[in-house]
């Protein structure tokens, strides 16, 4: 097994068989590509600022790994404070690391 190979990567192929007299010639190599992944989560958001009465100032870290693809975006999501996944609601959607956000 080959492990550790790069995501949405080509990598050629070919063997050889070893024995008591020696190696043999290798075979014709052969093209193998890696899928790509979706990138891992990133770390939660940060405050740049403290925030005001309307507004804050986050800054967002990229992930250890986009999955072997470039980055397209950053999707911020915003609630009240409910724990509840179905009440965030779209706040932000772009490559861009640090936002303003106004929309409380």
């Amino acid at each position: 097994m080959v492990q550790e190979l790069a995501q949405n990567a080509m990598y050629d192929f070919r063997v050889s068989a070893i024995n008591a007299q020696g190696e043999s010639v290798a075979s014709l190599p052969v093209t193998f590509s890696t899928s790509a992944t979706r990138p891992r989560a990133p770390p939660p958001p940060k405050l740049a600022a403290p925030p005001k009465t309307d507004r804050a100032v986050i800054t967002l870290d990229y992930p250890k790994s986009f999955g072997g693809l470039p980055l397209k975006a950053f999707s911020v999501e915003i609630t009240d404070g409910s724990k509840n996944p179905e009440e965030y609601k779209p706040a932000y959607k772009g490559i861009h690391c640090e936002i303003v956000q106004s929309r409380f």
